[in-house]
């Protein structure tokens, strides 16, 4: 929850009265970065399901870096860490059946788990790291730069492969 407003803490809470639901679900507050890998590691599946255009999670990329397979919603930048059944599984924000479904898909195979993890973790270090973020727009700079001294348009590269 973090520093979540009360507006936003209301609807998860209401839910979470319902019997049957506070013994299936670990809501451990905010958590200091330090014992996060050991907090993802302690589960089978890292959730992330947000509905509006999240520009983009550090805490999804935390979870990947831990080896945590993921499924989340295709809303906002997560796309652009998320394969699809590559390193991750996504669907489309507010379709809970699609999600219910990519669950059970993980829950029934093992080895896709223990995949998508290797992948995800994989992945977040060589594209994501701090080294990686900062050299990104470094040579985009350096393309304009150069293109500008030259009177031609700039060339900038996609997003990280």
């Amino acid at each position: 929850w973090g520093a979540a407003t009360a507006a936003f803490r209301t609807p998860p809470r209401r839910l979470l009265a319902e019997p049957g639901v506070l013994d299936r679900v670990t809501l451990p507050g905010l958590v200091p970065r330090p014992r996060l890998a050991v907090e993802f590691r302690a589960h089978d599946v890292y959730l992330f399901c947000s509905t509006w255009d999240e520009p983009f999670s550090a805490g999804l990329l935390e979870a990947m870096c831990a080896g945590l397979p993921c499924v989340a919603t295709t809303a906002g930048g997560t796309p652009e860490a998320v394969d699809d059944g590559r390193n991750g599984l996504l669907v489309p924000p507010g379709r809970p059946v699609d999600l219910a479904e990519a669950i059970l898909r993980l829950t029934r195979a093992p080895d896709l788990c223990r995949v998508l993890g290797r992948t995800a973790a994989a992945d977040v270090r060589r594209r994501w790291s701090f080294d990686a973020y900062v050299d990104r727009p470094e040579e985009s700079y350096g393309r304009i730069v150069d293109a500008h001294r030259s009177g031609r348009a700039a060339q900038l590269p996609g997003p990280p492969a």
